[in-house]
C-alpha cells in the first residue's frame, strides 16, 4: 500500500554575519558580481509520516575570502515538522551556539533553528557546508513546501562590513522543496470572479489558473463567491459533467493529472427608476445592469415643478441624494425614485443704487430695506411686507412669494420710499427689478426731507464716532463724519416725500 504522504512548510530564514578581516593579501569590499551564495542541500527531499531527514546548509565563495563569524537563522513550521537537533560542520576552528526552539513563535506556528560561529579564522573558495538540521516529519500533517532563504537585516543578516556599512553580499541563492507522501498534479482555474481556495495548499485567485502538487489520496476545492456580485454556478473535473456542489473532493492516484474548473459569474439585476411629482429620469423604467455597476442617474423637473431628492432602499448607494445628476450603485434588484415638487413661489431679485458711497462693491452699500407688496394702483392695500439687506453691490432677494402683478416699495431710514409699479412675479421664477437711486436726508425716517430732518442735521454737524451729538442717521453717505458731503445729499433732496408717503410713516 502507497504511503499516505503530506506536506512539510519549512521556511529558511538565514542571517549570515561575515566580518572580513582586511589585511595584506586580502580583497577589498565585494563586488556586486562576487560569486558568494547560500544553499539548501538537497535541493529536493522526499520523506514519509513520522520519518527523520535532514537538511544541510551550505555556503558557497569563490573569492578566497576570510571569514571571522558566522550567523545562521533558520525558521520551519511546526504543524509539519519538529527539529531534534542542529549540528556545525565541524570543519572550521571556531566555537558554536546550535540549537532548537519549537516553540520560539507560536502564533505564527513557527520554530527556530540557531547557530552561531566566532573565529573560524579560514580562507576558502570553494563550498563549505555550516549546518546540518536533524528533523521529524509530523504522523499525520504532511504536503509541499519550499525552502526558501530569506534577508532579515544588518550584522544579523548576510553582509560583510566595509569601512563600518553593511553590504549584503550573497548574490545569488538556491531553493528547495520537501515532499512528504505520494502525490497527484492537479492545476485548478477560476473561470470568473470567484478565488479558489486549495485545501491547505494555496489560493488561486478569480480569473486566474495554479497548479499544485496535490498530497494522495485527495484534497478539498472550494470556490469563494460569497461577494454579492459573484455567483458560483459549478465544478468541471477532468473535463466531466459539471458538479453543482461546493466544495469538492478530487481524489487521485500517485503520479496523476487532474484538471478542475470553477465557474463563477457576475449576475445581472433590474434597476427601475420611479417618479413622484412632475418630471422625467435617465434612465427610466427598468433597465438591466451588471451587479457592482455604478450607474449615472439624472432627473428633469417639468416646468413649474422642480426637483427634490432621489430616495431608494439603501440611500448608501446614491452618491448624492439631493443632486439632479448623480450615480447609483446596483448590487440588487433596485428601485430608485426622483422626488419633484410644484414650484408655487416667485422671487424678487430689486437692485437699489446709493448716492455718495462710492463704486460698488463696497461695504456702504450693505443697508436694510422694508419691502412692501401694494395691490397694484392702490398704495393703501397691502398684500405682503417684510425685510431685506443689499449685499455689497445693492442688491437684495426675497423668495417663496405669491405669483402676481404688483406695486413694489422700499424704505430704508435715511432714503425716501421707492415705488415700482405694475411688477409682475412669476412661479418659479426670478423677477430682477430696479429701484433706481435712493433719496438720501431722511433722518428722522418721515419719508419726508424736512424740518425735523434740518434739525438733527445740524446737531450732529462737524461730529464723528464717539463724538457729542453723533448721529449715525445724519451720516448720509456713510464715511463716519457728518460733513459737507452729507450736505450736498441732505440739501439735494430737500423737502421731497416718497414715493409711498403716507405708508412708511
Amino acid at each position: 500500500m502507497a504511503k499516505l504522504w503530506k506536506f512539510l512548510a519549512i521556511s529558511v530564514v538565514l542571517a549570515v554575519c561575515l566580518g572580513l578581516a582586511l589585511g595584506p593579501g586580502v580583497p577589498g569590499a565585494l563586488a556586486a558580481d562576487t560569486p558568494i551564495g547560500i544553499e539548501v542541500v538537497p535541493q529536493e527531499t522526499k520523506v514519509g509520516f513520522n520519518e527523520d531527514f535532514e537538511v544541510e546548509v551550505w555556503i558557497n565563495d569563490t573569492g578566497a575570502w576570510d571569514y571571522n563569524a558566522c550567523g545562521v537563522r533558520l525558521t520551519y513550521e511546526t504543524k509539519y515538522v519538529t527539529c531534534n537537533a542542529v549540528t556545525d560542520s565541524g570543519i572550521w576552528d571556531y566555537t558554536a551556539n546550535c540549537k532548537c526552539n519549537n516553540t520560539w513563535n507560536t502564533s505564527a506556528g513557527l520554530g527556530l533553528v540557531i547557530f552561531d560561529a566566532a573565529l573560524l579564522g579560514s580562507t576558502f573558495n570553494t563550498s563549505q557546508k555550516v549546518l546540518t538540521a536533524n528533523f521529524t516529519s509530523n504522523t499525520s500533517n504532511g504536503g509541499i513546501s519550499g525552502l526558501d532563504f530569506i534577508f532579515i537585516w544588518a550584522d544579523d543578516a548576510t553582509s560583510v562590513p566595509d569601512a563600518g556599512v553593511d553590504q549584503l553580499n550573497w548574490t545569488r541563492v538556491v531553493n528547495g522543496t520537501v515532499i512528504i507522501g505520494d502525490v497527484f498534479n492537479l492545476t485548478v482555474t477560476s473561470d470568473g470572479c470567484c478565488p479558489i481556495t486549495v485545501g491547505g495548499l494555496g489560493t488561486v485567485a478569480a480569473n486566474s489558473n495554479g497548479t499544485f502538487m496535490v498530497p494522495c489520496p485527495s484534497v478539498t476545492l472550494t470556490a469563494n463567491a460569497s461577494d454579492v456580485c459573484c455567483v458560483f454556478d459549478n465544478w468541471t473535473v477532468d473535463a466531466g459533467a459539471p458538479n453543482s456542489s461546493n466544495p469538492i473532493v478530487v481524489t487521485g492516484a500517485a503520479n496523476s493529472s487532474h484538471t478542475a474548473v470553477a465557474s463563477c459569474s457576475v449576475p445581472q439585476y433590474n434597476l427601475t427608476m420611479n417618479v413622484t411629482g412632475n418630471g422625467t429620469t435617465t434612465p427610466s423604467g427598468t433597465s438591466s445592469h451588471s451587479c457592482g455597476e455604478v450607474v449615472n442617474i439624472s432627473a428633469t423637473a417639468d416646468p413649474d415643478w422642480q426637483f427634490v431628492n432621489w430616495t431608494t432602499a439603501d440611500m448608501s448607494e446614491i452618491a448624492n441624494a439631493t443632486a439632479a445628476s448623480t450615480t447609483v450603485t446596483v448590487d440588487k434588484e433596485k428601485t430608485v425614485t426622483a422626488n419633484f415638487a410644484e414650484i408655487t413661489g416667485a422671487t424678487l431679485e430689486g437692485h437699489v443704487s446709493f448716492t455718495g458711497r462710492g463704486t460698488a462693491p463696497d461695504s456702504r452699500w450693505i443697508e436694510p430695506f422694508n419691502v412692501t407688496l401694494f395691490e397694484a394702483g392702490n398704495l393703501s392695500n397691502v398684500i405682503w411686507t417684510g425685510n431685506a439687506t443689499t449685499n455689497d453691490t445693492g442688491v437684495f432677494n426675497i423668495t417663496g412669494l405669491d405669483p402676481g402683478t404688483y406695486d413694489i416699495g422700499i424704505k430704508n431710514w435715511t432714503c425716501l420710499s421707492e415705488v415700482n409699479t405694475s411688477v409682475t412675479l412669476t412661479a418659479g421664477n426670478t423677477t430682477a427689478v430696479g429701484f433706481g437711486t435712493t433719496r438720501e436726508g431722511d433722518i428722522d425716517n418721515s419719508d419726508w426731507v424736512y424740518l425735523g430732518d434740518l434739525s438733527a442735521f445740524c446737531t450732529a454737524w462737524d461730529t464723528k464716532p464717539g463724538d457729542g451729538g453723533w448721529n449715525a442717521d445724519a451720516d448720509l453717505d456713510r464715511d463716519d463724519w457728518v460733513y459737507l458731503g452729507d450736505l450736498s445729499l441732505f440739501c439735494t433732496n430737500w423737502d421731497q416725500k416718497g414715493d409711498a408717503y403716507g405708508y412708511f410713516v
